[in-house]
């Protein structure tokens, strides 16, 4: 009997955990259109933007690649307001391979080069104020490095630089972390989350192994995320979870492709491996909306499709996720990859703007951007 009433007690509280997470649906669609105006000395090409300041996103910060050139928009107005153009070479320089940065405000923006492994700190004046070594090199058999995904950017909080990362070569997770902090004060760089428990059963790698971390206005100023798990961690100030928040899709369910890494790894074993991600899918980055108090999550669905290329694995759809300011997920949104980029997407005084690959065809002249809300 008392075990009986055990199995009741437990169903009980499972059924009351997903009723709290199952309210009232709501849909998450285009609400207006937004076009930015591209000079004529640069591209769209990009592997960076972000939308600034943290309390109210009114800008967006657009790294042009390979070009060592920003523009800078006023998302209420949509005019280009500042072009920046840095040095490759000398004291302002920021060489040829810094592809990645952070707009945090107009006289503090960080600019990486994940090749040298490099942070230039600098400003709309384009002078470089202090560089700063990241140090953390690729090891075997276990290997830890900063990898930001194409239209990603890193965070600030607490006087230090959050990073992406992904392991590679790693068999046991255990005793693993995720998400780079670099301090800018004591000039370190350290991994301060551990991986959680999904990935300690088998072999993971590669995007399968992403971690990052968003920044949030007031006292509990991070949320880390998995691309593995469908949950989000809500950090307080010394970097320690106070709440796990659910941002999962029941329609993404990676798998993994065996229990153990082989010990002699080929390179087809890894391009297998990038394969096995294009076919079952994975977690991308999360956003926070401090207009709405809101969080955004992306992820990508698995494809049956014939693979053929790495860069497929952006070409499947992908879901965003919309949780609550209650922390209830109250919509998931499939878009379709060849007509949006999810990479390129940014919170803003009107909403989640993801970039309309179509429409950019149709005007080169301009960035294209579709506004998702709550409705």
């Amino acid at each position: 009997m008392l075990r009986l009433l055990v199995f009741v007690l437990l169903i009980f509280i499972t059924c009351s955990t997903r009723q709290q997470n199952t309210i009232a649906w709501r849909n998450f669609i285009v609400h207006e259109k937004i076009k930015l105006p591209l000079g004529h000395d640069v591209t769209a090409n990009t592997l960076s933007l972000n939308s600034f300041p943290l309390y109210r996103p009114t800008f967006l910060f657009y790294l042009h690649r390979g070009l060592n050139k920003a523009s800078v928009f006023n998302l209420h107005t949509g005019e280009l307001i500042k072009k920046i153009s840095w040095e490759s070479d000398g004291p302002n320089g920021i060489g040829y391979n810094t592809e990645f940065g952070y707009m945090h405000s107009f006289d503090s923006i960080f600019l990486i080069s994940l090749l040298e492994q490099k942070i230039f700190f600098t400003d709309t004046t384009a002078s470089v104020k202090k560089v700063y070594n990241i140090g953390l090199q690729i090891t075997r058999p276990k290997g830890t490095y900063v990898h930001q995904l194409p239209g990603s950017s890193p965070s600030l909080s607490d006087s230090s630089l959050y990073l992406w990362s992904m392991k590679s070569f790693w068999d046991d997770f255990s005793s693993a972390r995720g998400v780079i902090r670099y301090n800018l004060i004591n000039q370190k760089a350290e991994e301060v989350f551990p991986y959680p428990s999904i990935y300690q059963k088998y072999w993971w790698d590669h995007y399968h192994t992403l971690s990052g971390s968003t920044a949030l206005p007031g006292k509990n100023n991070k949320v880390v995320w998995f691309s593995l798990d469908p949950y989000l961690y809500l950090l307080d100030d010394n970097n320690k979870p106070v709440k796990q928040i659910y941002a999962g899709s029941d329609k993404l369910n990676p798998v993994a492709i065996r229990k153990k890494r082989k010990e002699v790894f080929q390179s087809e074993d890894y391009e297998n491996y990038i394969k096995h991600i294009f076919k079952t899918g994975w977690y991308a980055q999360a956003y926070f909306d401090p207009y709405r108090n809101s969080y955004y999550r992306l992820g990508f669905y698995g494809s049956n499709k014939e693979y053929a290329d790495p860069n497929q694995i952006f070409s499947n759809p992908f879901v965003v996720i919309v949780d609550n300011s209650n922390l209830n997920k109250i919509a998931e949104q499939t878009l379709d990859a060849s007509v949006h980029n999810p990479l390129f997407s940014f919170v803003g005084p009107n909403g989640f703007y993801v970039l309309n690959k179509k429409d950019k065809l149709n005007d080169e002249e301009f960035l294209h951007f579709d506004v998702f809300r709550i409705q």
